[in-house]
């Protein structure tokens, strides 16, 4: 990936790793949306093995941005985050950015990770009666059990 444009609608700043080194840390804001795939919008992290240069950036497997407290976000990547209920029980829910009917949702009346699906919802459990257990398509077994049962 290369750095992006900030003339036409934005902000890039450049944190060196040390005094005169040219490796460290860039910041991009990009304001101009619809710039064509994989072109992020707002802000941008990455690391830079040569701040002087245009290079194309390579990918990092360190931890970029740390928050030291909660984060309130709509989503992360392809995952979205929400809130919900079950049973009047306060849940987290995760599923995929644009699906409106599949989710895990972790907390409710038992303190449960539960997979809801479409307007059912599966309890996961650990003490699992056979009549619940469930092989997965890669021969895994799990269990489900309707919510109540």
């Amino acid at each position: 990936m290369a750095l992006f444009d900030t003339v036409n609608g934005g902000l890039q700043i450049n944190v060196p790793r040390a005094v005169n080194s040219k490796d460290g840390l860039g910041v991009q804001f990009i304001g101009s949306y619809g710039r064509g795939d994989n072109v992020p919008y707002g802000l941008f992290i990455y690391k830079d093995s040569d701040l002087t240069t245009n290079s194309a950036l390579q990918t990092s497997d360190d931890f970029l941005l740390t928050v030291e407290g909660y984060i309130n976000a709509k989503g992360i990547g392809w995952l979205k985050t929400g809130k919900g209920s079950v049973n009047g029980k306060l849940t987290a829910t995760l599923g995929l950015w644009n699906s409106s009917n599949v989710s895990l949702a972790f907390g409710g009346p038992d303190n449960d990770i539960l997979l809801q699906l479409q307007w059912n919802c599966l309890r996961i459990v650990a003490d699992c009666k056979p009549a619940f257990l469930r092989q997965t398509s890669e021969g895994q077994y799990c269990c489900l059990r309707a919510q109540g049962s």
